[in-house]
């Protein structure tokens, strides 16, 4: 079931997103909205990244890891 979501926006930021939609080839703004809402949920915050860079070197410094990175990995594996 599809439900109908009205949203006020400038003019000059509904020719943006109209551009988008254009250059990236979506369908519709609805589908580049959707879109950008998936990605959202996908990222990780800035405070997440920080924790794993400290858990990283961390561990790097401890001999856990020969790159320093196996914290940092697990943001790829997501």
């Amino acid at each position: 079931m599809r439900n109908i979501l009205t949203v006020s926006v400038p003019a000059e930021r509904l020719s943006l997103i109209k551009d988008i939609v254009k250059k990236r080839k979506f369908n519709s703004v609805s589908e580049y909205i959707n879109f950008s809402i998936d990605q959202e949920q996908k990222m990780i915050s800035e405070d997440q990244v920080v924790t794993l860079a400290k858990q990283a070197k961390k561990e790097y410094r401890a001999g856990k890891t020969h790159s320093g990175l196996s914290a940092l990995q697990k943001i790829a594996c997501k």
